[in-house]
């Protein structure tokens, strides 16, 4: 949508995914996710919060991240979601041509608002 000129989808397809990703930041205790997808019927994946540096660098701050895992015959599946990731991607330059926009860096300080860090535990 960027590429071809049309920003007002572009604005529309990054606001649902920044509602998504705030919906998803809400989760603190473990929960069950539904499926919508009958490759995915029988596999159970649960959420939760956990905190861990982005780059497994021993030096690095930890990021507030929700967890995504299923566990199938003693393998794990899991993604992280890292708010971190999204604001980079926002500030990378596939949207360069959005910057300046008010619509645009509201969007990104919503999802700023998410990307919070702090010590690691024990330091």
């Amino acid at each position: 949508s960027i590429s071809s000129g049309n920003q007002d989808a572009a604005f529309s397809q990054i606001e649902a995914v920044v509602k998504l990703l705030e919906d998803t930041m809400m989760i603190t205790e473990e929960v069950i996710l539904p499926t919508s997808c009958r490759f995915l019927d029988g596999m159970i994946w649960r959420a939760k919060e956990e905190w861990s540096d982005r780059d497994n660098n021993p030096d690095s701050q930890e990021e507030r991240m929700i967890y995504i895992y299923t566990q199938m015959s003693g393998l794990i599946t899991c993604n992280c979601i890292y708010p971190g990731n999204f604001l980079e991607m926002l500030k990378g330059k596939r949207f360069e041509r959005l910057r300046g926009n008010a619509e645009f860096e509201a969007l990104c300080a919503r999802v700023e608002a998410l990307a919070v860090v702090r010590s690691k535990a024990g330091e």
